[in-house]
């Protein structure tokens, strides 16, 4: 992240965050040496708006072949399914590629016996699944979407408790490597926020 701050007298200051993991002092000199070179070149910025007729289209759009009636995809398992293939068909991966995709469960519901109500704690699992790029892109988009549904099916109540077992022997983080990870806002009652007589306002999240 980077903040530019100016002063009346001509100069400014430039306030740098970055992650030291990822840069050391050599490779964050070359990123801001390197700042110039791109700045002749024109950003191109889009935002795509899936409204609640195109995901329903989504919905059935090549997915009743993999998946029956009685057997409906959710909308997060047809926008994931999508993204992802999308996304390694923009990237251009080499058909071999292994990609990751990770994103958060609620495992709060999965519990035989349930959560009690106020609970105020981490109740998700991030799971995820490695596939190669040639099968998302050389097959229909229900193949994507299948892979996320069977993915969330596994979120069960031994799955959750073997999850906890895992974390506590092993405090490893997972590799970001060609990964996508998605996390879903739909379900939470934010928008119930007193904003103290504000009609409307804006939140969202900082990812570091």
């Amino acid at each position: 992240m980077e903040v530019v701050t100016f002063f009346k007298c001509g100069g400014f200051v430039l306030g740098l965050g970055m992650s030291h993991n990822v840069f050391d002092g050599v490779a964050a000199s070359e990123f801001l040496n390197s700042c110039k070179l791109y700045d002749d070149e024109k950003l191109v910025y889009r935002s795509f708006l899936f409204e609640s007729q195109n995901l329903e289209k989504l919905k059935t759009m090549e997915i009743e072949e993999y998946i029956n009636d009685n057997n409906k995809v959710t909308t997060f398992q047809a926008l994931t399914g999508f993204l992802r293939k999308s996304r390694c068909e923009a990237l251009g991966f080499k058909p071999d590629q292994r990609v990751k995709l990770l994103f958060a469960a609620d495992g709060q519901s999965r519990f035989i016996l349930p959560i009690p109500i106020g609970y105020c704690g981490n109740g998700i699992v991030l799971i995820g699944l490695v596939t190669s790029s040639g099968k998302l892109v050389g097959n229909p988009l229900s193949h994507s979407v299948g892979l996320v549904k069977k993915l969330a099916e596994l979120v069960t109540d031994g799955f959750m408790r073997s999850t906890i077992d895992y974390l506590e022997m092993n405090q490893t983080h997972p590799s970001l490597r060609a990964t996508l990870l998605i996390t879903s806002w739909s379900r939470l009652t934010l928008h119930k926020l007193d904003s103290d007589g504000a009609n409307r306002f804006s939140l969202d999240r900082s990812v570091y």
